[in-house]
């Protein structure tokens, strides 16, 4: 009986950290930039990213023009939805952004 209470417990617990809205890194993305720009409002044209920590939004892939939406940010990190399926990211990802340097650092959960 207790064995299996503490079977349940521990189950309970895994379960509670699996889903603590935390995001988590799924590795590398694929067919990125070496950096993306920001979308100036005032021009609308794609900029370099200010020096600083603040992740701007949107973001501007300067190969074809992809456009990044800021869904969360947190550290110097922001976490990007494309306007469209890419650099392979699954439904339940985004694409993590250094908001310093504009770099790609890989996907994460949603």
């Amino acid at each position: 009986m207790h064995k299996s209470l503490f079977t349940v417990g521990a189950c309970l617990l895994l379960c509670a950290c699996a889903i603590d809205g935390t995001p988590r890194e799924r590795g590398e993305a694929v067919d990125v930039p070496e950096r993306f720009q920001v979308l100036d409002a005032a021009s609308n044209a794609p900029r370099a990213m200010d020096p600083g920590p603040a992740c701007e939004n949107p973001l501007i892939d300067p190969r074809d023009g992809t456009r990044l939406t800021l869904v969360r940010a947190s550290g110097g990190l922001g976490d990007y939805e494309p306007a469209a399926a890419r650099y392979g990211l699954a439904a339940d990802e985004l694409l993590r952004v250094d908001c310093v340097t504009g770099a790609p650092v890989g996907r994460v959960t949603r």
